[in-house]
């Protein structure tokens, strides 16, 4: 599990932006005051239950190599799957709605996953502190539900991450405001990685329509320059996938 904050933070960029199609500090914060963590009266729930031991353990670290620690499970690790997208990728969506049209939409990230390595970039963050001081008093409320339902030793291994229960590990993060999502190196990183990505899965040099553009271009341009990578990409990503699926279909 994560504390509450980090959870919202990720349920945002997964769920809420795509709602809107746009980031906008007020529609943030309308979207924090409706959001609902409620993890406390469900794990509650589930601790009522007759016969049900529960197991909760910290979402840092590998969550799959705990899992398999603790139910003696000879699980081989299979490398990073549903990564975050670069801030960038992002924006990009955002202002291309034709790659990701509804909320749910999210195929082309999944792509950009599975061909593309891009170097580890700063988390996208939504919230400014004054958003998270007025839910946060709700939040604490919840956690303490919920750390009353846990066996005492598991609350107080949850605990001792301070993300729990302080706003200290976020003021950082909130002081420098939200995650920009067009600043150029970030789009020129985005540029190089859905290049490579694109000839790792089989696309041309002659598939490529745009070349990349000055740092100091505008963000129409990388816009233009970068659908121009992204489209050839996911076209030799569906052939890939049709190959595979006839040679299952085949038994090759």
């Amino acid at each position: 599990m994560r504390p509450p904050l980090d959870w919202l933070n990720a349920a945002y960029w997964q769920w809420g932006i795509w709602h809107t199609g746009f980031f906008h500090n007020r529609q943030v914060e309308r979207w924090l005051e409706r959001a609902r963590y409620d993890v406390g009266p469900h794990v509650a729930a589930w601790a009522a239950q007759p016969g049900v031991r529960l197991a909760v353990d910290s979402a840092q670290g590998d969550v799959v190599a705990g899992f398999a620690a603790r139910y003696g499970l000879p699980l081989t690790p299979g490398g990073q799957v549903n990564r975050a997208p670069p801030p960038a990728l992002t924006g990009f969506l955002l202002r291309n709605r034709r790659f990701r049209p509804t909320p749910h939409d999210s195929a082309v990230e999944f792509v950009v996953q599975r061909w593309c390595d891009f170097a580890p970039s700063q988390k996208l963050w939504a919230f400014l502190p004054r958003f998270v001081q007025t839910v946060w008093p709700r939040l604490q409320e919840d956690m303490a539900r919920m750390m009353e339902a846990l066996p005492a030793e598991v609350a107080e291994r949850l605990l001792a991450e301070p993300g729990w229960t302080s706003l200290d590990p976020y003021w950082a993060r909130m002081k420098a405001g939200p995650t920009r999502l067009d600043a150029p190196e970030d789009l020129a990183a985005l540029y190089d990685g859905l290049a490579l990505g694109a000839a790792r899965a089989g696309a041309g040099p002659g598939d490529v329509s745009r070349a990349k553009p000055a740092a100091s271009a505008p963000v129409e341009d990388w816009d233009r320059a970068i659908a121009g990578l992204l489209e050839p990409l996911l076209e030799a990503d569906l052939r890939w996938r049709r190959r595979g699926a006839l040679r299952r279909m085949i038994g090759v």
